[in-house]
């Protein structure tokens, strides 16, 4: 079977899950099927992906606004392919009759919280996911939260035509050496003097950072010795937070490093006392997996897919209640049995998720179809 596959998502700079997720699953299609890929992108692919480019054909089309529904959707006629797959919720709107899809749905957190997204990017959203999710010949929901957001959005949407298909993970590439000789140097980097709270992603309304902000302020009242340190770059509204943040009694212990290198993020969620992430809404949740491979205790919000990833393997809070989520993190910094057993469950808990698993369920469903 001809497949072409739009990856212009490994043009990007900014390492996010969707990118993760295609990038993994590009390392592996090859070794478990005897399909014919072509890769369309658009740009010099980021090495940091480590995709094997001599794999693939590779067609690196020119950059032209509304990429996808122009140059891509051109050259789907031109290369004469079977299926095309699409790990962003997105489709051409003109394409050959006879060519099949399958679309990934990651997450609708624009429906249900709107106000938490630009304007014009709940807009684009919208427009983009429900033309995909209605015309597509199959689409592949990462989460069972994502296809229960789907069958509510889309009450017409046929459950048959989605699979769930749940993220995998790489535990042997967060091993790390607790003794490297580089953690001290990175800790200093970051100005990083005590023990520490940590949160892993974007810097953006939906992470809910602000009710993570209070409870570590409420722990701070108590006099607890702490830092706060969020991982991850700024996106959108994120002056938001940082507003809220210079507002803080306490704002001299809050650390935001930016964006990190990997072995940055890896010394850096290792070293935490517990890993938490409040979000309002995820579509699936890869830092608590990296997490739970750090060896760092964590702490979720009981939200979207969040209680799907953990699975038991972490403590769970009402994302809306700073107070929940403070006495979860009292329980777990003064409970050496507790942070001993959740540690033990989460790497446990990652056995059940596997990118050559993920990979060869994508390839079913690109048979099937």
């Amino acid at each position: 079977m001809k497949i072409v596959i739009h990856a212009s998502e490994l043009n990007e700079v900014r390492i996010d899950g969707t990118r993760i997720y295609l990038s993994e699953l590009l390392k592996r299609f090859y070794r478990f099927s005897n399909h014919n890929y072509t890769l369309y992108h658009k740009g010099e692919i980021n090495p940091v992906f480590n995709i094997p480019s001599k794999k693939y054909n590779l067609k690196k089309l020119q950059k032209v606004p509304m990429w996808t529904q122009s140059i891509f959707a051109y050259n789907l006629f031109s290369d004469k392919q079977n299926l095309v797959w699409m790990p962003v919720q997105n489709l051409p709107r003109i394409r050959p009759k006879k060519l099949k899809s399958v679309v990934t749905i990651h997450d609708l957190a624009f429906k249900k919280y709107p106000h938490m997204f630009l304007p014009q990017d709940t807009k684009k959203l919208n427009f983009h996911t429900d033309y995909a999710v209605k015309n597509a010949t199959h689409l592949i929901a990462v989460s069972s939260a994502t296809k229960k957001d789907l069958l509510k959005y889309y009450p017409k949407l046929k459950e048959e035509n989605i699979s769930i298909i749940h993220h995998g993970f790489n535990v042997k590439d967060w091993r790390i050496d607790k003794n490297l000789v580089k953690k001290q140097e990175i800790l200093d980097k970051f100005k990083i003097t005590k023990k520490f709270v940590v949160y892993v992603g974007a810097v953006q309304p939906r992470k809910n950072l602000v009710v993570l902000i209070e409870a570590f302020e409420k722990l701070k009242k108590k006099k607890y010795d702490l830092q706060l340190v969020c991982v991850g770059a700024d996106a959108w509204k994120a002056e938001e937070t940082h507003e809220r943040t210079s507002k803080s009694k306490y704002r001299e212990d809050m650390i935001f490093t930016g964006g990190v290198s990997f072995l940055e993020l890896k010394v850096l969620l290792s070293s935490g006392e517990v890993f938490v992430l409040p979000s309002i809404h995820e579509g699936f949740g890869l830092p608590i997996l990296e997490a739970f491979a750090c060896e760092t205790p964590v702490i979720a919000s009981n939200s979207g897919s969040l209680p799907e990833v953990v699975g038991g393997a972490g403590e769970l809070f009402n994302p809306k209640n700073s107070s929940e989520l403070e006495e979860k993190l009292e329980k777990i910094l003064n409970f050496q049995e507790l942070r001993e057993k959740l540690i033990k469950m989460g790497i446990q808990r990652l056995e059940n998720f596997s990118w050559d698993e993920s990979t060869k369920k994508t390839i079913a469903v690109f048979d099937k179809i």
